[in-house]
């Protein structure tokens, strides 16, 4: 007499779930650190625009110091040095530096 072997046994029925498992928790913690980096993106994307508007707008600063204005992502300090150099730095609301331009040379008025 002989037995047909049909379908599958519990083991392979087993291993087959954990690798699926696997592979599944792999693809779904991408998924989280895909959707995490393009917020900070968007973030960083929106303070350098709002930076570069705001120096734009600014043509030229009276005197040297220090300027804080806020904005909806945070603030945006404008730090002026004595021959004109700008610094620009947006620091969002938990206090990170989202943004940061080096400087630019004010045209003087």
């Amino acid at each position: 007499m002989t037995l047909m072997k049909r379908g599958f046994t519990l083991v392979e029925v087993v291993v087959g779930v954990l690798i699926f498992e696997v592979g599944f928790l792999g693809v779904a913690t991408m998924f989280v650190v895909a959707t995490k980096e393009l917020r900070r993106a968007i973030e960083v994307e929106d303070a350098t625009s709002a930076t570069l508007d705001v120096l734009d707008s600014i043509g030229s600063f009276p005197s040297a110091g220090t300027e804080t204005r806020v904005l909806e992502l945070g603030q945006l300090q404008l730090d002026v040095t004595e021959d004109g150099l700008v610094s620009v730095a947006v620091i969002s609301h938990l206090g990170d530096t989202i943004s940061y331009i080096v400087t630019r040379r004010l045209v003087a008025p």
